[in-house]
């Protein structure tokens, strides 16, 4: 859903997805894989890729979780 979105609803899922983990401190199995295919596109604008590399970040740091 979210990597089949325009590009508009799309940085909008992305803010509101990333915001959510960071302040639960945790990201859904669901989320996780969103973010995966997200990644994976060509098409990614700068702000994504920012957006994503501080997910990364707060993943390998333990501030957010994977959860089941």
């Amino acid at each position: 859903m979210l990597a089949s979105a325009s590009l508009n609803d799309r940085a909008a899922m992305l803010k509101d997805l990333v915001r959510h983990a960071l302040s639960t401190g945790e990201l859904s199995m669901q989320a996780s894989e969103a973010l995966r295919a997200l990644g994976q596109r060509q098409d990614l604008t700068v702000p994504e890729t920012r957006i994503l590399e501080i997910m990364q970040d707060a993943l390998c740091n333990g501030d957010v979780r994977q959860v089941d």
